[in-house]
């Protein structure tokens, strides 16, 4: 299943300061960091500022909570320097991953306490 994964996966490459997911968008899909580096950021409703909340490495991942949840995106994703991801759409991560959610649902879960 994995290696099916990633061969079905797609290659996706962000610049220094392009937003990969915005918060509050509908999200139907979950990424790994292949290499480089992003900032999680929650924008304030009321002031409008970005708050960094996480860092994100090589072999992190984000963006399966939408998946999981139907929810929109709960935050943004911003890359800070040259990005390259694996883009797993809802389709295949519901089929290749799907036996995962209840886990992956309890790690996003913990993720947001951050």
């Amino acid at each position: 299943n994995l290696s099916r994964l990633v061969d079905k996966a797609s290659h996706i490459s962000f610049k220094p300061g392009e937003y990969v997911v915005s918060q509050g968008e509908d999200g139907n899909s979950f990424y790994i960091v292949k290499d480089g580096r992003a900032k999680v950021t929650i924008t304030d409703e009321d002031s409008g500022e970005e708050k960094t909340v996480m860092k994100l490495n090589q072999n992190d991942y984000f963006g399966e909570r939408s998946l999981i949840t139907d929810a929109p995106r709960a935050a943004n994703v911003i890359a800070t320097e040259h990005l390259s991801c694996l883009c797993i759409t809802r389709d295949l991560f519901t089929e290749t991953l799907g036996h995962l959610n209840e886990e992956m649902y309890v790690e996003a879960q913990k993720r947001e306490r951050i």
